[in-house]
Order: structure tokens, then sequence, then C-alpha cells
């Protein structure tokens, strides 16, 4: 048996750890401020102490921001030095970071956890990989067909099934938590495919509304709604579902 807890912190862990900060930081300043337009511009190198000189660009707001909410989580956890807001219209909007920080998980989870999903798939152990919100990745092995999140404010979760991708009830209540803390989503890996959720927009009633819907019919083992949310792409308004080979 293995050590039941590793920490695997890589650069992408921590840059998907500032990317969910920044994301929640703009949102809140168009919530409060009603900006029409909101976007980050990001030095290029992240350097020892974290990314420096972060500028949050603003655009037709009601009144000029001061305060960045969740982007001060970045400087607590030392992932950014420091933000300072600029009238400008550069960088990244939230739609870009929310797609950058999916194709950087997409592109690290699955080729991470490929190998561990075939000694799920030998052994019945389960594994699991967590960021946390300072950014910090740790790999969790579990017991046979159980691997259990602990109480940690992730950005992200992903584990392993023997022989298929499709979540269960649990794993979806999981990826709620998740959610309801501000992270952005949860994959299950398997040998022959990986399956995420993930959010493109600011976690809502009807979204909230939809997992439980889908957990009710992960329930009666209904496949062809499954099939049908991954042809369309979208399991509600804000969020997003895809399976990969």
């Amino acid at each position: 048996m293995g050590r039941k807890e590793v920490e695997v912190t890589s650069t992408w862990s921590l840059r998907l750890a500032l990317y969910n900060h920044l994301i929640n930081g703009l949102e809140s300043i168009i919530a409060e401020y009603e900006c029409e337009s909101i976007s980050v511009v990001l030095p290029e190198v992240m350097q020892s102490k974290g990314f420096s000189n972060i500028v949050v660009c603003y655009g037709r707001c009601r009144e000029a921001p001061y305060e960045g909410f969740e982007i001060n989580n970045a400087v607590r956890y030392g992932l950014a030095e420091e933000y300072m807001f600029k009238h400008c219209y550069d960088g990244w909007s939230p739609n870009e970071l929310y797609s950058r920080s999916l194709d950087l998980f997409l592109r690290n989870v699955s080729s991470f956890l490929r190998s561990y999903s075939i000694r799920t798939a030998l052994e019945g152990i389960e594994y699991m990989l967590v960021v946390l919100q300072n950014g910090r990745a740790v790999l969790l092995e579990g017991e046979k067909n159980k691997v259990v999140i602990p109480s940690v404010r992730a950005v992200v979760s992903a584990h392993t099934h023997p022989r298929n991708c499709i979540p269960s009830p649990h794993d979806i209540r999981s990826l709620t938590n998740i959610l309801l803390e501000g992270g952005l989503g949860a994959s299950v890996v398997s040998p022959n495919c990986t399956l995420t959720i993930f959010r493109k927009g600011p976690f809502t009633e009807d979204d909230y509304l939809a997992l439980a819907s889908f957990t009710r019919n992960l329930r009666k083992n209904t496949l062809n709604e499954l099939g049908q949310l991954l042809a369309r792409g979208t399991l509600s308004r804000n969020l997003r579902i895809m399976m990969h080979h």
C-alpha cells in the first residue's frame, strides 16, 4: 500500500488557483460596481512570490472599483504579490479566464490520473487529485471503490473509476460542495474516458437544481439523458459537461 497522501503541487495547480480567485473577484466587482467591462492583465511569468503587478481593467462602471473581493485571497495565499485597478480595456475577461482554467485543468488532470485509473481497474483502489485554494495539489489514496474528498475548500478535484467515467450521486454531491465554496469543477477519470463538469459563470440556484436533477437521473441510471446532455455540452446555463476518450 502506498502513502495515503502525496503533495504534487506544480505550476499549473498554482496558476489554476489564481485563475479561480480572479474569476470570483471579477464577478464580485461586476455585481458590486455594475461594470460593463472587466478584465485582468497578468505578467507572462509567475515569480517565486506569485504574479506581480496584476492589473484589473475596468470600464463603464457605476463608480470606480476599489475593492478586489476574492482577488485579495490570491495575495493572501501568495499567488500574487499585488494588484491595482486601472481604467482600461486590455487583458482577459471572466469568460477568457474560464476557458483558460478549463483548458489547464483538462490538459493536466487527465494525463496525471490516467495511469492511476489503470491501477484502480486492476486493484479497485481509487485515487483523488485535489487542488486547494492556495494552489497546493494533493494526491489522495482511497479504498476499494471509494475515495472521499477531505473537508477543505477546493478549486477542483478529480478521481478515478475502474471501468467508466460516469459520476455517482455521491460524486455530484462532492462537486456541488466545491461549487458552493466558489470552486470550478471536477472530473471522473477511467482508463478509457474522462467526464468533466465545469462552471462557466457564477454558480446559481438554477445550476444547483440542475445538479440535483442530474443526481436523481443517475440513480435511475438513465444513460440516454446523459448522452443528450453530453451532446448538448451543457448541464445548465452556467455548467458545462463533457466527456473525452
